[in-house]
């Protein structure tokens, strides 16, 4: 093995570089690495010497069985490399993910059956080509972004083949057959599928024993517990599937994958299933990757079953688009959205099912967190965000939208765009919407008058007070005092939240003592509203039975408008875990997902208008200001990644230290690291919104670059002036950036250049570091565009330099990728990859993925220009797969262009042609110029050989204009040759529109 020069920490075999160790066997070790010939990342098994003869003749046979196996879920070796040495290597893809013996079991029915599903569809194709697995275990089932993939075909066999009387497969999923060393079948497959499933499903094997000899008896002997007398709840039909599945008989056994599946589906649809005797007719299942993203499902449900029932009634009626749970705070409208958003995930026909928390969302950050759980990254428009979800039949659900202004805007544009999108909402007020339906909630339902002993259980009000009782007494039972509970609970109308509340005094005093503190009395406050006063006096008693020093930090909480960590609270409260442990218990409190503290709205409310200390409010802000200041360093260096994460977690305190410089000009410490947070997530908008509010030539100056960055060049430069004339240093070079960065977007290259060698200098005196990399990285892209590339080059190889000692990794793959296009676009092809192999294998190393599609299609690009087109086409597609997971349409389509020039240079003319007009078809739709040219000239490229009378025509207009990058209009150069543009570019998309088949002359 040899070291790489700029990975002193990586060695590499041949030309793998080896990033990490996956595993190893008897066999040989398995590294994820990178392929430097192809610029993508594989998994590389690198045979043990002493088993070379043996496992290179399994896995040569595994590569004949599997060549002509072409499915996406069947992970098959590339290649087997012998090398110089008598290395052997095993090249397979490599997917990010896990096998299902890592996984918690058991699991829920319904991903049972998609694992289920989705193996035996890849089967059914593998059978169809005469191949069979004979090793499916949990092992080899490989879970990645909710898809199963197939691994490890080391031990199939043809149809037919013999078995030689020897055992086949790993024993305790072996079918009596295989253990028996007899001729296996598809049946035998789909046994071995049986046994995962049934310990997905029940936690246990149906047949494995304390030895190997006791496990080979009971496969061929022994009955099996059905499902459903290990789970309870499991049905007749369950039970008849695994029957099937696990019959020792092997004619009594599913004749073939197709035929599971068409069981698996009637079970889904609730359907009866036949006995083994009984023939029935094969339907056809459609392969449909389902994406759901949700919080866990909450604790049991108790009352709202028929609000739950109601809700997928409406949502199964196509009517029905937009649906509303409406009631007041505490009410448990979340709750109810998060089971019905499992019950949808698992029982409905959506594609995709996701969850939206907005309960501390402003307006301006309404579609980010929409993006940020659709996995839409980038600036996001609320228009980009409608092309993302597009024609997918997708549940949105969006919870705690009573505060957001702009939402009926969101909603109606939503449900224009996507006519197969169904949004769920939870709300204390109706949209009033002429396409809205609603479901009100209430209050737990009340027997009007006192019921029988013996229908006390069957209030789901008397229940959810009896089970958050017993916390706090332990031996608390509704028993004699289910009268006095009975009074509690009608007096709050069955209202969840104030139940939960009453049920924690019970530490202080008896159920007689709470039913008779319990008087109808509301207190308000001037301005409060109905809906809060209905349960200010439930907090109102809660807070009075709580000691002085629990009454003091429950104030003090009031100060935090957002979630808190443990060391915040500790830091300004002068508290610690046990003291807010007590408030958890009592509902005053609650703890997030991501464990830390918050606090119920209306509670907030409530401790917020009681808070009068000045001195929690200091420390507040004192704090924050030192945890934000303190990653301003970070946010541009190594730390960057963590820096990013831990703005996202305090974002909302952040922008309470905003709000305080309403009165005072803003703390460059302060600005600069929401200023890059903002910028690298795309929130650009929502960076308008948030410094618009506050004070300072900073401030100002920061508006100039959102702006900047959204295009509006005449608010940029509007907001531009405070900050050009600001006697802050900090705040001029930002503001001279921003103008550098103005004059370049509108071409005027020389301006900008003389411009970013005065920031330059100035950036210098500072010693400003940071700035001076971003200085020469735009010097550099501006002498490119001016023709001077020596001076390019300079500034890049500058410009490493300093990221490289800065540690700023994001920075160092950004001018790896743009010094690699350069010498592309020269020609200097080995120089590009050697750039694009470093930039690669630091986004694996810093797992900084976001420019990754981007240097996967530019590695393609210079496969393409050394002729290397089955690998450029590789590379491409892996492009397009990385941009489709990360739901960056613009690099996606990027990458079907240039698959779209592979496909014509190896003679697939039309099908070559019909992705070229898709593809301009789309980014004119994202209003991306940049591709749309890029489209055009391949397409004018593919219609030159042809002889096409149109080809010149379409090259013509690349060339002058604006947006077209170098490559593209070097291409057009030697298409149109000299022809002069006689079109727009409007006109030219209009006329590929209307010619989609291009086959006249």
């Amino acid at each position: 093995m040899q070291r790489l020069e700029y990975y002193k920490d990586m060695e590499q075999i041949s030309h793998y570089v080896l990033i990490e160790k996956l595993g190893g066997g008897s066999a040989g070790i398995v590294y994820k690495a990178q392929d430097r010939r192809q610029g993508r990342i594989v998994a590389l098994k690198v045979l043990r010497k002493n088993q070379h003869a043996k496992a290179l003749e399994q896995f040569q046979r595994e590569i004949s069985y599997t060549s002509k196996l072409h499915n996406r879920a069947i992970v098959r070796f590339d290649s087997v490399e012998t090398l110089a040495d008598g290395q052997t290597l095993l090249v397979m893809p490599f997917i990010e993910g896990k096998t299902l013996d890592k996984l918690l079991i058991p699991l829920p029915l319904q991903e049972v059956f998609t694992i289920m599903e989705q193996t035996a569809f890849a089967l059914s194709y593998a059978h169809k080509q005469f191949v069979i697995h004979c090793d499916i275990k949990p092992a080899n089932l490989m879970l990645s972004g909710g898809s199963i993939y197939i691994l490890d075909f080391g031990l199939a066999r043809l149809f037919g083949e013999d078995g030689d009387g020897e055992q086949v497969g790993t024993l305790e999923y072996m079918s009596p057959e295989a253990a028996r060393g007899q001729k296996l079948n598809v049946s035998s497959d789909l046994w071995s599928l049986g046994v995962v499933a049934y310990e997905l499903l029940t936690g246990r094997s149906p047949f494995q024993a304390s030895t190997s000899m006791a496990t080979l008896k009971n496969i061929a002997e022994a009955t099996f517990l059905l499902p459903s007398q290990i789970r309870l709840g499991l049905s007749q039909e369950v039970d008849i599937l695994f029957e099937k599945l696990l019959s020792k008989n092997i004619q009594a056994r599913y004749s073939g994958a197709d035929e599971l599946l068409d069981d698996i589906t009637a079970l889904r649809e609730g359907q009866a299933l036949t006995r083994l005797d009984i023939a029935k007719e094969k339907q056809t299942l459609k392969e449909t990757k389902t994406l759901h993203k949700l919080p866990e499902k909450p604790e049991a449900l108790l009352g709202r079953e028929d609000e739950l029932a109601l809700i997928a009634l409406y949502l199964q009626d196509d009517d029905c688009r937009l649906l509303t749970l409406h009631g007041m705070g505490g009410i448990g409208k979340t709750h109810l959205s998060l089971w019905s958003a499992h019950q949808q995930k698992e029982h409905s026909g959506f594609e995709g099912v996701y969850w939206v928390g907005l309960k501390s969302v402003q307006d301006s950050g309404v579609i980010a967190a929409i993006a940020n759980v659709l996995e839409v990254e980038g600036s996001v428009t609320l228009e980009y965000l409608a092309r993302h979800i597009s024609q997918r039949k997708q549940l949105l659900i969006l919870d705690n939208i009573e505060h957001l202004t702009s939402i009926t805007f969101v909603l109606n544009y939503l449900l224009e765009v996507c006519p197969r999108l169904t949004l769920l909402v939870t709300s204390r007020r109706r949209l009033a919407l002429e396409s809205e339906w609603v479901v009100p909630l209430y209050g737990l339902s009340i027997p009007g008058s006192l019921p029988a002993k013996t229908e006390m259980r069957s209030c789901a009000a008397l229940k959810l007070f009896e089970e958050r009782a017993k916390r706090h007494q332990k031996d608390f039972h509704l028993g004699e005092t289910f009268e006095h509970v009975y009074s509690i609970c009608s007096y709050l109308k069955g209202h969840p939240l104030g139940i939960l509340l009453a049920a924690t005094w019970l530490d202080r005093m008896s159920i007689q003592e709470i039913k008779s503190q319990m008087v109808v009395v509301s207190e308000t406050t001037e301005g409060s509203g109905g809906l809060y006063d209905g349960l200010r006096q439930v907090f109102k008693q809660s807070f009075d039975l709580l000691d002085k020093k629990q009454q003091t930090l429950l104030i003090g909480l009031g100060v935090f408008e957002g979630d808190v960590d443990l060391e915040a609270a500790k830091a300004i409260l002068d508290t610690d875990e046990t003291a807010l442990l007590s408030l958890l218990d009592r509902a005053l409190l609650e703890l997030s997902l991501d464990g830390r503290y918050t606090q119920h709205p209306l509670i907030h409310r409530f401790c917020k208008e009681k808070l009068r200390d000045e001195d929690i409010k200091t420390r507040y802000q004192t704090y924050f200001s030192k945890r934000l200041g303190d990653l301003e360093k970070d946010i541009k260096g190594s730390g960057q990644s963590n820096a990013l994460a831990k703005i996202e977690r305090d974002f909302a305190h952040f922008r309470t230290l905003l709000s305080y410089s309403k009165t005072q000009d803003l703390d460059v410490r302060l600005a600069e690291p929401l200023r890059v947070f903002l910028t690298h997530k795309g929130r650009l908008n929502e960076g308008l919104d948030l410094f618009s509010e506050v004070k300072g030539d900073y401030a100002q100056t920061c508006l100039a670059w959102f702006a900047l960055m959204l295009g509006t060049l005449e608010k940029s430069e509007e907001f531009l002036q405070a900050g050009l004339q600001s006697k802050d240093k900090a705040t001029r070079l930002l503001a001279l950036n921003v103008k550098a960065g103005s004059l370049a977007r509108q071409n005027q290259h020389q301006e900008a250049k003389d411009l970013s060698l005065h920031i330059l200098e100035l950036a210098r005196t500072e010693e400003n570091l940071a700035m001076v990399a971003a200085c020469m990285a735009n010097l550099a892209m501006l002498e490119e565009l001016l023709g001077h590339v020596d001076l390019a080059i300079d500034y890049y190889q500058k410009v490493l330099g300093l990221s490289e000692t800065l540690k700023h990794h994001a920075q160092t793959i950004t001018v790896l990728n743009n010094l690699a296009d350069l010498h592309l676009n020269h020609q200097r092809i080995d120089l590009a990859k050697d750039l694009l192999e470093r930039a690669l294998l630091l986004c694996e190393k810093t797992k900084l993925m976001r420019m990754k599609p981007l240097l996967q299609t530019n590695f393609g690009l210079c496969l393409f220009a050394s002729g290397d087109y089955t690998y450029a086409e590789m590379a491409y597609l892996e492009a397009r797969e990385l941009s489709k997971e990360r739901g960056d349409t613009i690099e996606m389509v990027s990458a079907d262009i240039y698959l779209a020039q592979v496909k014509g240079i190896q003679g697939k003319i039309q099908e070559a042609k019909e992705m070229l007009v898709q593809s301009i078809r789309i980014m004119d739709s994202l209003s991306y110029a940049p591709g749309v040219l890029s489209a055009i000239v391949r397409l004018a490229e593919i219609l030159s050989r042809e002889n096409h009378n149109q080809a010149k025509v379409l090259a013509s207009v690349v060339i002058e204009h604006p947006h077209s990058e170098m490559a593209d209009r070097r291409l057009a150069e030697k298409l149109a040759k000299g022809v002069l543009p006689t079109r727009s570019l409007d006109q030219v998309i209009a006329l590929i529109v209307a010619n989609q088949s291009w086959s006249e002359r």
